[in-house]
């Protein structure tokens, strides 16, 4: 799900476990924090005090939660053959 928000330039609050913390340390859209509530909490106050720069990109119309959802489905139909 991280790679889906990054591509959709979205901003992205994400537990510094596994391998997260290589994979979003160098997108500003991103913050990283302590697997903990507290961890959380002070991520998202920073998102909201001091949120990232959208660096003047447009959002990939093909990573668009809408056309991400209907891919979804679709998919999930043709698995379980519906």
């Amino acid at each position: 799900m991280a790679a889906i928000a990054i591509a959709a330039r979205r901003w992205l609050v994400a537990t510094d476990v596994g391998g997260l913390g290589e994979q979003l340390q160098h997108h500003s859209m991103a913050r990283l924090c302590a697997p903990t509530a507290e961890g959380l909490a002070a991520a998202i106050r920073s998102l909201i005090t001091d949120p990232p720069d959208d660096e003047g990109d447009q959002i990939d119309p093909q990573a668009a939660w809408a056309t991400m959802a209907t891919r979804l489905v679709a998919d999930l139909r043709a698995v379980a053959g519906l």
